[in-house]
């Protein structure tokens, strides 16, 4: 249907209230679903590095994002590390295994 092709695609947001086209979503923010009206900030522990984003990623090893709407992650303090993805704190930074 016409309403179908009007839709935004993932990555971008509908700009302002009438048909105004179509704005990709920022660094640190996504739409996940076609038609959103508005981007969402990546939730802490996540990152978008990328303007037009479907989803965000985990932050990887080593780091940690305790903010949301992040562009990048923080590294962990000098000899030290987490062990997973998505951590939200620096608390998380230990020991590297070994």
């Amino acid at each position: 249907s016409f309403v179908q092709a009007c839709l935004c695609r993932a990555g971008y947001y509908q700009a302002g209230v009438v048909w105004n086209g179509c704005e990709q979503c920022s660094i640190g923010t996504y739409t996940s679903n076609p038609g959103e009206a508005n981007c969402s900030s990546c939730p802490a522990g996540q990152y978008q590095n990328a303007a037009g984003a479907s989803q965000c990623v985990a932050c990887p090893r080593g780091t940690y994002g305790n903010e949301t709407g992040r562009g990048d992650c923080d590294a962990c303090p000098e000899g030290t590390s987490t062990y997973g993805l998505g951590y939200t704190s620096i608390s998380a930074c230990g020991c590297p295994e070994g």
